[in-house]
């Protein structure tokens, strides 16, 4: 099917193996990508290919297929907030057990006000974005912006220092709900990578993401569903809890990003009737 990394040419690599576990996958595609790079395009890969679970993806990024070329993460300020935060936007959604996120952006000089209130919300509204709220960090830590009248002196030092936010920073923040915030930020942390001319088109920057979840809640529906898909097996420590806490069951799921692309994905399979059935 055409995709936009799925042309009429597009060749597939698919692996079915017995007897293995993720670790076995892991390093015999960690060899194949360095010779597949060092043959074709000269490029020598360093071993091991790092890991990632795909909750530290979203914390930190925002999405399963993590950009790794610059850094730039995504910081959760949802408890720091908690109680504390008089900007009537954030109260509302921390009444509504939303998420609060931030993401930092070092030289805020670079982003005009036309950015703040256009450019920029128009990058993060596709992902169900209302807006993005914005601080300027002025000399000796203080705020310009919108969000600045409703945090007090000592929450702002706080803030800034969880942001290692200083003089001359801008800071992007997202509250709604996870899927939007998460969703939002990582697009705007692209798009100011690339006005920052932060990525190194020379580079290429691999990881694993494992543990992903093996159910997804459906909202509309009231139920849960594969993430994967339904023969991805749950990790064992995890059988007890499709009684208990079916949301909590990690799959024994993996893929490989690149460049924040996902370059290939796989997983165990259920090999189990009765956890099949189940």
């Amino acid at each position: 099917d055409l995709r936009a990394d799925r042309q009429p040419e597009f060749t597939q690599l698919d692996l079915e193996m017995s007897f293995v576990d993720t670790a076995d996958i892991q390093a015999l595609l960690d060899g194949y990508v360095v010779e597949i790079w060092s043959k074709i395009l000269g490029y020598e890969v360093q071993l091991p290919i790092p890991s990632m679970t795909y909750a530290e993806a979203m914390d930190k990024y925002g999405v399963d297929r993590p950009d790794l070329r610059f850094d730039l993460p995504l910081t959760d300020l949802t408890e720091l907030l908690r109680d504390r935060v008089e900007f009537r936007i954030f109260k509302s959604v921390l009444a509504s057990d939303g998420i609060i996120k931030a993401l930092y952006l070092p030289e805020g000089s670079t982003f005009s006000r036309k950015d703040l209130d256009k450019v920029l919300p128009a990058e993060a509204a596709p992902f169900g974005a209302k807006g993005i709220a914005w601080a300027r960090v002025q000399a000796d830590g203080a705020w310009s912006g919108p969000v600045s009248k409703g945090v007090s002196d000592d929450l702002r030092g706080e803030l800034n220092e969880a942001l290692g936010a200083s003089e001359g920073g801008l800071i992007l923040f997202s509250a709604d709900k996870a899927s939007v915030v998460n969703g939002s930020l990582a697009r705007l942390r692209i798009v100011a990578a690339e006005r920052l001319g932060l990525i190194d088109d020379t580079k290429w920057a691999f990881t694993w993401v494992v543990d992903f979840p093996m159910f997804e809640l459906d909202e509309e529906a009231g139920r849960f569903h594969a993430m994967h898909h339904p023969f991805t097996s749950p990790r064992d420590e995890d059988l007890p809890l499709l009684d208990t806490d079916p949301g909590a069951v990690m799959a024994n799921a993996y893929d490989l990003v690149v460049n924040g692309v996902e370059l290939g994905g796989g997983s165990i399979r259920i090999h189990r009737s009765d956890v099949q059935d189940k």
